[in-house]
């Protein structure tokens, strides 16, 4: 009572067994982060190279700068790289950082200039003016170490911001 080997039932039979490897069929591995590349390695030697001198920077005058300009010449080599974001954040930082500071300079001036003035002495807001520049420059000084710090905590996770 055995079919023979070439009916239509064994022929059905024996495809149904058949496994094939098809994309719905593989197990799923979790996506690892692209293997380092001599381009993405010398992207993050750069980044990371940005980092330090936006610290420096801090003591040193024109350490930031030379950050940026590393910034602005390796940039596009990190494009769809979770380094992309970080370009930006110190990009952003060093320029919001900038002209805040232009602006605190060009109000201490006029401040100093008020300060020189006769009415000074009996008014007192130019020293009013000046606590304020200092008070500013120091909330200035919080704000570009906290993205600084931001910034390296999520480089080392290796994490967009």
């Amino acid at each position: 009572m055995s079919t023979p080997p070439n009916t239509p039932d064994n022929n059905s039979h024996d495809a149904n067994h058949q496994t094939s490897a098809t994309p719905e069929t593989l197990p799923t591995q979790p996506a690892s982060p692209p293997p380092a590349t001599p381009q993405n390695s010398g992207s993050k030697n750069a980044l990371l190279a940005s980092y330090i001198l936006f610290i420096l920077g801090l003591f040193i005058p024109f350490a930031a700068i030379i950050g940026v300009i590393i910034l602005y010449v390796k940039r596009n080599d990190a494009n769809g790289l979770w380094m992309a974001s970080h370009y930006q954040w110190l990009i952003n930082t060093f320029w919001i950082a900038l002209a805040a500071q232009v602006i605190l300079m060009l109000t201490m001036l006029i401040t100093y200039g008020s300060l020189m003035s006769p009415e000074a002495a009996t008014v007192g807001a130019g020293f009013f003016g000046m606590g304020l520049v200092s008070l500013l420059g120091f909330a200035l000084a919080i704000w570009y170490i906290y993205r600084v710090i931001k910034g390296m905590i999520f480089f080392f996770s290796e994490k967009p911001l």
